[in-house]
């Protein structure tokens, strides 16, 4: 992919800007063309100086400058693009106190998948079948004892 600037070279850096009102100039610039951008001189000093070139690296977010140890201290991201950067970090942390790295809402202890009731509540309710002779209750016709009884015996 060529630069955007002056369209000869081979491009190698990506280049995005965001402005105070919301939009947004993406291009992709050259080694020679990159020199010329307002700015990058000072984000590319401060980026390579706060990088840790040692064994152990901690991630750095570019937008913000929140450090790993302070998220991993704190808890809270400083902005939008914190989530890209320490996105493996915060999954394992959700992992660790939920089980799980997703949301799959609300399941209630006494239903099945399928939305019905469970079995223990399904086995209760046949048990109690023969004790009340729902029919009758409704039709409160010949509600005498000894119909009932003659009913169950039978």
């Amino acid at each position: 992919m060529n630069c955007t600037l002056c369209g000869k070279n081979k491009a190698r850096f990506f280049y995005m800007e965001i402005s105070r009102k919301g939009g947004i100039i993406k291009g992709y610039l050259c080694d020679k063309c990159v020199v010329r951008v307002p700015g990058i001189h000072n984000f590319l000093d401060n980026y390579l100086n706060n990088q840790n070139f040692s064994g152990n690296k901690k991630k750095i977010c570019p937008v913000c400058g929140l450090t790993q140890n302070e998220w991993e201290k704190s808890g809270f991201v400083g902005c939008a693009f914190c989530y890209k950067v320490f996105r493996k970090e915060i999954i394992s942390d959700i992992k660790k106190y939920h089980n799980a790295s997703f949301h799959s809402g609300k399941k209630p202890v006494n239903r099945t998948l399928s939305g019905g009731k469970s079995r223990y509540f399904r086995n209760e309710a046949i048990k109690m079948i023969p004790l009340v002779n729902y029919k009758q209750i409704k039709k409160k016709k010949r509600e005498s004892d000894g119909f009932v009884n003659k009913k169950h015996k039978a």
